[in-house]
């Protein structure tokens, strides 16, 4: 490989120094000042989660939480209520009884497997894939940013 040239980097230094400094345009600082307020004047929901009221994080963290929370304490009771009534609408039809005993034995067979497994393991594996959407999400809003940007 050849070694850059000394000269032509002087050379090419000098000639940008020579350069006259340009002007910015007219219209430049009032319009990053109107790109700054229009940036402060953004609805709290429309900003970053990070951004919003402390009480609408606490609010909207329950509301993301209250139906894992309700499914975790109330899902046998449900399961047993959603087993009854689909078990007495499928019996009126005889042909959907042997593909609702096979759905029936299989949910047991998988409702056996994920009991054997450790509560901590499950909380990791849905933590994990939490993270996981979460940053999908966020790439996903990134690109609809970046591709609806007016230039």
């Amino acid at each position: 490989m050849n070694e850059p040239d000394k000269n032509w980097e002087a050379w090419l230094h000098q000639k940008l120094r020579a350069l006259p400094d340009t002007r910015a345009p007219k219209n430049l600082a009032p319009s990053v000042l109107r790109k700054i307020a229009a940036r402060e004047s953004v609805a709290w929901w429309r900003r970053p989660w990070l951004e919003w009221p402390a009480a609408a994080q606490i609010i909207s963290g329950v509301l993301f939480a209250a139906p894992f929370a309700a499914a975790y304490f109330w899902q046998d009771s449900l399961m047993q209520l959603l087993r009854q009534a689909a078990a007495a609408e499928i019996g009126r039809w005889v042909f959907l009884k042997a593909a609702w005993t096979i759905g029936v034995t299989l949910a047991g067979i998988a409702q056996s497997l994920v009991a054997s497994i450790k509560t901590s393991v499950l909380m990791i594996a849905g933590m994990v894939a939490l993270a996981i959407y979460s940053a999908v999400v966020a790439v996903g809003a990134l690109f609809c940013r970046v591709a609806s940007e007016q230039a």
